[in-house]
């Protein structure tokens, strides 16, 4: 996710933790506008270097 948020030149990625431990994250840059699982993101962001 780091790798990708580089080549996307996005600085920050919010992470979110649940109550049931689960974890959240939402790239501060413009198409990313909710918090979603890793692999969602990733997949998202890979989408994005196309």
């Amino acid at each position: 996710m780091i790798n990708l948020g580089t080549l996307l030149k996005i600085e920050v990625i919010h992470v979110q933790h649940s109550a049931r431990g689960g974890r959240f994250y939402e790239p501060q840059a413009p198409g990313f506008s909710a918090f979603q699982s890793a692999s969602n993101t990733i997949l998202e962001m890979s989408r994005k270097l196309h």
